[in-house]
């Protein structure tokens, strides 16, 4: 907040002087308001003196005729008219040909004046002290309050409206934190989205595998574990190779015939419609002819809703069984996909824990949900090749 303005006492019947005239004046480390100017209706010049930044119950003035100027010095005596007087004073004081000199009851105006010869000469103007009635002072002082109450209004005010201002700023800066932290937020999901769908099959290129059933790397995994656990085996890349999608080829057993007699190596994985995941893995050759079995110790069948292989446990059995009209069949019914067309069949089977050759199971159709029968969603085969 600027300082409050110095007290101005205003002189008495200043209403009645024209053409004032106000310069700064310094002395003795004090500053002083210094007043020129004429009386309305008489032909003086009146001087009115008053020390800035300072409050007083009194200033100074005094007023000159003409006739009283020439008095103090003769070099007054070439103006005709107070008019000239006044100009010429204020001439001297613009020219810097002045000093002011502070006393106990009065202040000196020493003027340097010249005549037509360049001859100089220093005058004192007396300018008297004269004290302000107890009324005046309190009128000034209650003006110079009612000032500084205003100019304290004010700032109060520009201060509440830089306090609203500071409170919007901070109200706008915590939404933009909340958008920010939301944005974040957004892409945090995203990338976690992003690190979810890298694990579906299309962007897994470790095991290149394309897929609409497996969806998730630990279900990869536990396949690619299995088919590597071999000694010579580990550590080894595993490749699934599409041959056999019942929504893109057909869902025939025609179709399935078609595409996968004469394969060896081959992954079976059955998506049902209400969402089993199982199937099995033979080393034994795909073929068409009619209830050709075939053993394979190394075939297994597994869950992936358990997580769960289910390894071949009566290796001197036939453990897949082959007909033209049928789908994948594991023994003994472990599973089998029936000879009609396979996605508006609803009968296919799973076997009870007694009849598969597959286990340990621990409860009947376990691979299925408890269910004996299912309806497929999907079914796809891939030949698994190691490399």
């Amino acid at each position: 907040m600027e300082a409050p303005s110095p007290l101005t006492f205003k002189p008495e019947l200043e209403e009645e002087i024209k053409d004032i005239k106000e310069y700064n004046l310094d002395s003795n480390s004090k500053s002083f308001s210094v007043k020129i100017g004429k009386l309305n209706n008489s032909q003086k010049i009146v001087f009115m003196i008053q020390e800035i930044n300072s409050l007083q119950n009194y200033n100074y003035r005094s007023d000159f005729s003409l006739e009283n100027l020439k008095n103090l010095s003769k070099l007054f005596r070439i103006f005709d008219s107070i008019e000239e007087a006044f100009n010429e004073i204020n001439n001297i004081i613009n020219n810097k040909k002045i000093i002011i000199n502070e006393e106990s009851n009065e202040i000196n105006l020493f003027l340097t004046l010249s005549n037509l010869s360049s001859k100089t000469e220093t005058i004192c103007i007396k300018i008297k002290k004269k004290n302000l009635s107890n009324d005046k002072i309190n009128e000034v002082i209650f003006k110079e309050l009612k000032e500084i109450k205003n100019s304290l209004k004010e700032e109060k005010i520009k201060n509440e409206n830089l306090k609203r201002t500071v409170d919007e700023l901070i109200k706008e800066n915590n939404q933009l934190k909340e958008k920010v932290k939301q944005i974040f937020d957004w892409k945090e999901t995203q990338q976690r989205k992003n690190i979810n769908n890298n694990d579906s099959i299309n962007n897994n290129n470790k095991y290149n595998i394309d897929s609409k059933i497996i969806n998730k790397t630990e279900e990869i995994e536990l396949l690619a574990n299995r088919l590597t656990s071999k000694g010579f085996l580990k550590n080894k890349k595993v490749i699934f190779n599409l041959l056999y999608r019942a929504s893109r080829d057909g869902d025939s057993p025609n179709n399935y015939h078609k595409k996968c007699d004469n394969k060896i190596n081959t992954l079976c994985i059955i998506q049902t419609i209400k969402g089993c995941k199982f199937g099995g893995y033979t080393e034994a050759m795909i073929k068409s002819n009619n209830s050709d079995d075939d053993k394979d110790p190394n075939a297994f069948v597994f869950s992936l809703n358990k997580m769960k292989i289910y390894e071949n446990m009566k290796k001197e059995n036939n453990a897949v069984c082959h007909s033209p009209g049928w789908g994948p069949i594991f023994r003994a019914d472990a599973f089998a996909v029936y000879d009609k067309d396979f996605f508006s069949y609803n009968y296919h089977v799973v076997g009870n824990k007694s009849q598969s050759n597959f286990g340990v199971m621990n409860e009947d159709y376990e691979i299925n949900n408890g269910d004996q029968y299912f309806s497929i969603r999907e079914l796809e085969v891939f030949q698994i090749i190691i490399e």
